[in-house]
C-alpha cells in the first residue's frame, strides 16, 4: 500500500531562450506542489521518480514570437525511452504552444525531462512567469507489473 502518490507539477519562471536548431532542456524553476521530492534545484530540468510504477507525464510549451520557424518540437524523453512528442507550425501570429503527455514504466531514481527544438533562424523564447505558462508534471498511476 502506498502512503502519499508522488506527483510534482514544476513551472518555468521566466523566458528561457532557445537557440536555433538545437535541442534544449527547460529548466523549472517553480515548484508548484512536489510530494515527494521529485523535483531539485540541482537539476531544474527533471522529475525524478522516487519509486518504481508507471507514471503519467505531461508537458505544456508556450512559444513567444517565433521568428521566421516553419516548426517547432517538443520531447518528453525518460530513461532513454521516448515518453511523447509533437511538432507542429507556428500559428499565423508567430506564436505556438503546445502539450505533450504520455504514460511511461520508471524504476525509482530514473527520470524524465522536457526537450524543444524550433528551426528559425535565432534564439527564440518559450514563455515563463509565475502564472506557469510553461509546465512539467508527473504523477504515479500504478506499480510496474
Amino acid at each position: 500500500m502506498i502512503g502519499t502518490v508522488p506527483a510534482a507539477l514544476v513551472e518555468l519562471g521566466s523566458n528561457q531562450s532557445v537557440p536555433p536548431t538545437t535541442d534544449t532542456f527547460l529548466n523549472f524553476d517553480i515548484t508548484s506542489f512536489d510530494t515527494d521530492s521529485m523535483h531539485n534545484n540541482v537539476h531544474p530540468d527533471r522529475l525524478t521518480a522516487p519509486i518504481a510504477g508507471i507514471y503519467l507525464v505531461t508537458a505544456s510549451v508556450v512559444w513567444g514570437s517565433i521568428g521566421n520557424a516553419t516548426e517547432i518540437h517538443t520531447t518528453v524523453i525518460g530513461s532513454a525511452q521516448l515518453v511523447g512528442y509533437d511538432t507542429k507550425a507556428p500559428t499565423s501570429a508567430g506564436g505556438a504552444s503546445d502539450i505533450v503527455s504520455g504514460t511511461v514504466s520508471l524504476n525509482a531514481g530514473d527520470y524524465v525531462h522536457v526537450s524543444v527544438l524550433q528551426n528559425s533562424s535565432a534564439s527564440q523564447p518559450v514563455h515563463g512567469d509565475a502564472v506557469g505558462l510553461t509546465r512539467f508534471s508527473m504523477v504515479w498511476l500504478a506499480p510496474q507489473s
